[in-house]
């Protein structure tokens, strides 16, 4: 489907809604560490509305933004490679599936999506780790595109994410119905898969699915309770909710939710602080193209991070030129992600 095409139906669907309603596994010292890292970060409970109102006055926009160890930049780029693999299917035999082990060491538990409005997904057991992968827009498909184009922010169900209406918190519609979709897919497997005994999930997406691999996390996060631990980690996600949602997913999930930004890509920045849309903090950036050197950005939207690079978008008549882009696609510490894979 051509640009100009992508272009005509994605302002079709905007009039619409502008009127709408409200390597083998992981490597195991590295993964140590992220655990030890997440045990000791503070994790509130009983969020309120109190609670986001102390923590607006302690955002932090230009903090440090030290590098990142190079055990856990390494973790990274292993898990980039399983974020490549969200469309290998069940026979998880291409490129990237093999240096991970393959068929072998990696068990798929389900795949799901259509690739349009429900993104394409799979659950994957590596032996000590439930994997899940969530794939970004299909740039060909205009229902995958009318879930970018619902930037409606909605308020977001309390069976999802309990305390949310107190908190304040609000999402992009188009996310959070994806969001939904996903979820009921693939929410039994990963529950036998606890039950079964593998008690860690890692949560993996790209752009879209960056987006929807958080609000996923944070439910699980929820749904899964003391039974398991849940991580989020995604790539150049578009940003979800308001600052209040921002401010649920760090309390919930502290430093067990981080996403990485590969240099000045524009995805991230998307939609825009000005239309009321902020990221959660721990982001992971790199600041120049094929860098392997990660920065660890404190804080929410931090200034020395991405947010150098924030500016004025003309955001629904390229979204076809950004979620294609080159530098939307990596290198993430050195991995590029396949479409094709």
């Amino acid at each position: 489907m051509k640009t100009t095409t992508i272009t005509a139906t994605i302002a079709a669907l905007f009039a619409q809604l502008a009127f709408a309603a409200p390597v083998d596994n992981l490597d195991a010292r590295a993964f140590d560490e992220m655990e030890r890292r997440a045990a000791s970060a503070p994790v509130e409970r009983g969020f309120t509305e109190t609670t986001v109102e102390e923590r607006a006055s302690n955002w932090v926009t230009n903090g440090p933004a030290p590098p990142m160890a190079m055990d856990v930049a390494s973790t990274w780029a292993t898990l980039a490679r399983y974020q490549s693999c969200v469309r290998a299917g069940y026979a998880w035999s291409c490129a990237d599936c093999n240096l991970l082990g393959g068929s072998s060491k990696n068990t798929v538990l389900m795949t799901g999506g259509d690739d349009g409005a429900t993104p394409v997904h799979y659950v994957v057991n590596n032996g000590s780790h439930l994997i899940i992968g969530i794939r970004g827009t299909n740039s060909n498909d205009p229902a995958s595109l009318a879930n970018d184009v619902n930037f409606v922010l909605v308020t977001p169900s309390e069976t999802y994410y309990p305390g949310i209406k107190a908190a304040g918190g609000m999402v992009h519609a188009g996310f959070y119905g994806a969001t939904t979709r996903v979820a009921a897919s693939l929410a039994p497997t990963v529950q036998a898969a606890v039950q079964g005994g593998t008690t860690n999930v890692i949560v993996l997406g790209h752009s879209l699915g960056g987006a929807v691999g958080q609000m996923l996390g944070v439910y699980l996060t929820s749904l899964l309770g003391s039974s398991a631990t849940v991580y989020v980690r995604t790539f150049a996600p578009a940003r979800v909710g308001n600052p209040a949602w921002a401010d649920y997913v760090d309390a919930t999930m502290g430093e067990r939710s981080q996403h990485m930004v590969n240099f000045n890509d524009p995805v991230p920045h998307l939609p825009p602080l000005a239309w009321g849309f902020r990221h959660s903090g721990n982001e992971v950036f790199l600041d120049k193209l094929g860098s392997l050197d990660p920065l660890v950005c404190s804080g929410q939207e931090n200034s020395h991070c991405a947010d150098k690079y924030e500016e004025p978008l003309n955001w629904l008549a390229s979204i076809v030129q950004y979620v294609d882009s080159e530098v939307h696609m990596g290198p993430y510490v050195g991995v590029t992600l396949r479409g094709n894979c």
